[in-house]
């Protein structure tokens, strides 16, 4: 968890972190909900990918707005 959280923290590999994110969470679900010591880790990445998420929706509206003003042109 450390690992994905620090990747995000880098600003790379988004869409990577998610995919090794949805494995780990997928193989190892059950012993992260029984594990209250896994929480703080849990919803520190949590946090981080929210806000990377929230960076890459908004670079997408961007550039939306930038593929739309540039077919108006033409």
């Amino acid at each position: 968890m450390n690992a994905l959280r620090r990747r995000l923290l880098t600003h790379r590999d988004f869409e990577a972190v998610q995919a090794f994110q949805s494995v780990f969470l997928s193989i190892h679900s059950d012993v992260l909900v029984g594990n209250v010591e896994m929480r703080k880790g849990l919803e520190a990445l949590l946090e981080v990918q929210k806000k990377e998420s929230q960076k890459v929706l908004e670079l997408i509206s961007s550039s939306l707005g930038t593929l739309g003003f540039v077919r108006d042109i033409f």
